[in-house]
């Protein structure tokens, strides 16, 4: 008799237990697929709805020890995430004048363009670019056509010419581009790499096997491309994914020919944009100053991929604490 009652209270016992198993599995299911349709949501946004990028820029220019004036000029705009750079040809007339237009040329015909401008308005597009890299391409060609238009008009400003480097940012890729030897960089990964094309003479010698230090010193001031000298001018430009975390920097020929790539990717990696520039313009002023020095740092964050990478993480620990409840 006694064994019979142990076996019943067994048997109800075990009731009891799978009852409240199945309470708590149906519990657990309907809180798995709130947080499962959460996630998926928040996912799914991120996938299609690509965050703007959070970007944090500075720039500075300094005119050296050597000039008797400022020929260099930069724009910073986080808004439009357009970025230029853009340094007065020495030794010819009016190169502030040369290197300020170029810069706002540039930015007004930017500002004012569409992406989906037709072909008779933004001529010679390229088929191989994005609209907005084809923008920016025909937003140089406008600025060096102007120059070059003021130059033949007013005498004052006879040949005159400047460099330019300019960057546009997207939600997920950079634009670069560039005439002369103002240089753009990108920090990516741990490496700096040079992503614009030194037009100079001495890069071209280089280029084509004449690497002595003499001739490549003697020749590097002199320019193969810039900004209003002729009529027509053909930037050289990028187009490259933006990825979390990458750095861009902008430079005159005034800090490059002072203060080494490697020398930039350790200060922009350890100080925050403003701080790097001014560490980077007193060191080319330290090593002699003898030209103007101009250097944008652009430092971007790219939200959605960590935010993404956070979900993901919650995710999988609620899925492991479900499982932990049942074992």
């Amino acid at each position: 008799m006694e064994l019979k009652e142990n076996s019943n209270r067994y048997l109800l016992q075990k009731v009891i237990d799978n009852n409240r198993k199945k309470e708590g599995l149906k519990e657990a299911i309907i809180i798995g697929m709130s947080v499962r349709f959460f996630v998926l949501t928040i996912l799914q946004r991120s996938r299609y709805d690509t965050p703007m990028a959070r970007i944090k820029s500075a720039g500075w220019t300094d005119i050296g020890r050597m000039r008797p004036k400022n020929e260099d000029c930069f724009m910073v705009n986080d808004v439009s995430r357009l970025y230029i750079v853009a340094d007065g040809m020495g030794g010819h007339p009016a190169g502030d004048v040369a290197s300020r237009l170029a810069a706002e040329n540039i930015r007004d015909y930017f500002d004012k363009a569409g992406s989906d401008m037709p072909e008779a308005v933004m001529p010679g597009l390229n088929a191989a670019l994005s609209s907005e890299a084809n923008r920016l391409l025909a937003a140089i060609r406008f600025s060096s056509r102007k120059i070059h238009e003021l130059s033949q008009i007013h005498k004052a400003y006879w040949k005159m010419g400047s460099t330019v480097a300019a960057v546009f940012l997207t939600d997920t890729t950079m634009i670069a581009a560039n005439v002369g030897d103002s240089p753009i960089y990108r920090v990516h990964d741990g490496q700096i790499e040079l992503v614009s094309v030194i037009h100079n003479m001495a890069a071209e010698m280089a280029a084509c096997g004449h690497p002595e230090d003499v001739l490549l010193e003697r020749y590097r001031n002199v320019l193969t491309k810039a900004m209003g000298i002729d009529d027509g001018v053909e930037p050289y430009i990028c187009e490259m994914p933006l990825f979390d975390g990458d750095i861009v920097v902008m430079a005159t020929d005034g800090l490059s020919n002072k203060v080494s790539p490697e020398e930039i990717h350790r200060v922009v990696r350890e100080k925050p944009p403003e701080v790097a520039c001014r560490c980077l313009v007193n060191l080319a002023n330290e090593r002699g100053g003898d030209d103007n020095i101009t250097v944008v740092i652009i430092a971007t964050e790219l939200p959605g991929n960590r935010s993404r990478e956070a979900v993901m993480d919650i995710w999988s620990k609620i899925r492991y604490g479900i499982s932990e409840i049942f074992e």
